[in-house]
């Protein structure tokens, strides 16, 4: 309860922190990293459909499931909820699909190739892809330095208190190894390895420990 109420401390300093990009600089470097595919100013959404379940809700137009959210409410309402990021076990199965299954959510779906197409191929889509992964990072104590490279570094005030719930809390390691595929199979592979090299550079330096290692 105590690492709890530090932890609330330190995310109340960040909740009105100064955005580092805006999201016209998003979209715009976004186009770059998807090689000028879309048109950084056209985001209109497709209408509602009955397939591709992760594609509509990447698109914002279902919830995660069960007890979830729309896609912005995740990202608007859950960033600095770390408690309930730790606890709730049905919202990363939504946020980083992958080919193989739905993981341990019955109410979440297998990502279909031709629907991993759809979400890398629609800048709305690709970026809540960007948008999913910083969520993620941010519980796990980094941030996303480089949009282009992915270079990472520690999030200022609260990596600390991060990389010490991510050691004693190892079911965090089987997130991780989703979020990698899922952005390997997105088509976000650049993002990759920054992310394990940042995670072996806190490994040696004692922050993370050795069983962190043996998961990636």
């Amino acid at each position: 309860e105590e690492e709890e109420e530090e932890v609330g401390e330190e995310e109340e300093k960040h909740r009105g922190g100064k955005q580092l990009m805006t999201d016209a600089d998003h979209n715009q470097t976004l186009d770059l990293l998807l090689g000028g595919r879309k048109n950084p100013h056209n985001l209109d959404r497709p209408k509602r459909s009955s397939k591709n379940f992760n594609y509509q809700f990447f698109l914002g137009n279902i919830v995660s499931r069960p007890t979830g959210d729309y896609i912005h409410g995740i990202h608007k309402d859950w960033k600095w909820n770390f408690t309930h990021l730790e606890r709730h076990h049905g919202y990363i199965q939504w946020l980083f699909p992958v080919f193989e299954s739905n993981g341990a959510n019955g109410h979440a779906h297998a990502l279909g190739k031709a629907e991993a197409e759809l979400i890398r191929g629609n800048l709305y889509c690709a970026f809540n892809v960007v948008r999913n992964y910083k969520l993620m990072l941010n519980f796990y104590g980094f941030r996303l330095k480089s949009i282009v490279t992915g270079e990472l570094e520690r999030a200022p005030l609260i990596w600390a208190s991060r990389f010490s719930n991510l050691k004693c809390r190892s079911h965090n390691n089987l997130r991780i190894n989703r979020i990698l595929t899922s952005l390997g199979e997105l088509g976000f592979d650049i993002y990759k390895q920054p992310f394990l090299d940042a995670l072996r550079m806190e490994i040696d330096n004692g922050y993370l420990g050795r069983a962190c290692e043996q998961s990636y």
